[in-house]
């Protein structure tokens, strides 16, 4: 390295030749690029196929692209539900990869196992909480209730690209990136395959299941990948602790309680949302009793260890409101 630039030269002297360290760059540069767009990837395959397979499924052009402009209000709802699952890789990532420098593969896996347990729970219940709420949030956003049923399947996107980018970080920390972008590839090519077929029968609603398929068959793959592994144990953290069943019975716990939350709003408006600014005050309501509930829930079934909720945003808050010892 010489002042602000990269040298060649200086790279062949430390034994790495250039065009490897041309293939490095694109490779891991190619993979951060991917994942990092990788949503953005699926809705430009939306943008050359949607507004076509209605067409064929026999919605008029100009409702089609109305149409599209609907579905297409689905991606800040889920940028938004990624943002909080998205900055644990910040803080997990340096850990991870300083675990496999000094070669303590078991701090490095009870890592990674942690960082998915976090990553999971708290991208499933902003998945769940976003698709019970949406219907308010759509009025709130557009005055309208337009394609609730399509934003709602979509939503779901938050906890798949969630898991997707936990298990790429982890593949990233060990240096393995070509299979990343295979898994990316896989999915994209699900998505496209899939998407006119299920939108000319299902309309954007099968856009929606579209990309849900893409992001399953690329998180199919990190699974395989890590079941395949020489001494991995990483994909049991789902069983340890019986943490699948109590991630489950937090988010049951917590649909219930917004269902009734939404019964009780249907009787005080009688069943017509009025004015935008009542949707968006239900909305606030929502967020804190949904994810009031959730947590209460997870602290009385131990879903997470104490470790854990450390790591959480106001997490030592959370857990003093628990009553939980700290050591």
């Amino acid at each position: 390295i010489e002042g602000k630039t990269i040298s060649l030269r200086s790279s062949r002297s430390n034994g790495l030749k250039a065009g490897e360290l041309r293939q490095r760059f694109f490779l891991e540069g190619g993979l951060l690029t991917v994942y990092s767009g990788f949503l953005i990837l699926f809705q430009l395959i939306d943008s050359f196929l949607l507004t076509n397979a209605l067409d064929a499924g026999g919605m008029p052009a100009q409702s089609a692209r109305i149409a599209k402009g609907i579905y297409d209000r689905g991606q800040p709802l889920v940028q938004l539900g990624l943002v909080i699952a998205m900055a644990l890789s910040s803080t997990f990532l340096p850990t991870l990869t300083k675990y496999l420098t000094v070669r303590n593969h078991r701090l490095f896996e009870k890592s990674a196992k942690m960082y998915l347990r976090l990553t999971i729970g708290i991208a499933s219940a902003s998945a769940v909480g976003l698709a019970i709420l949406l219907p308010y949030i759509n009025f709130a956003l557009f005055k309208d209730g337009s394609g609730n049923t399509t934003l709602v399947l979509f939503v779901f996107s938050v906890a798949l690209m969630a898991a997707i980018q936990a298990y790429q970080s982890i593949q990233q920390s060990r240096n393995v990136f070509r299979f990343g972008l295979i898994a990316a590839a896989v999915g994209l090519l699900t998505k496209g395959a899939t998407m006119w077929p299920l939108t000319v029968y299902l309309g954007t609603a099968g856009a929606s299941l579209s990309t849900l398929l893409g992001l399953a068959a690329t998180l199919a793959c990190f699974v395989w990948s890590e079941h395949r592994g020489k001494a991995s144990n990483l994909n049991q953290f789902w069983f340890e602790g019986k943490y699948g069943k109590k991630l489950f019975a937090c988010l049951a716990a917590m649909t219930s309680g917004l269902f009734l939350y939404y019964a009780g709003i249907s009787i005080l408006i009688n069943g017509t949302l009025a004015h935008r600014w009542q949707a968006f005050l239900f909305c606030i309501g929502g967020v804190i009793i949904g994810g009031g509930i959730f947590i209460f829930t997870a602290l009385k079934i131990n879903l997470l260890t104490v470790r854990e909720w450390l790591l959480v945003p106001f997490g030592k808050k959370i857990l003093r409101g628990g009553k939980h010892e700290i050591r």
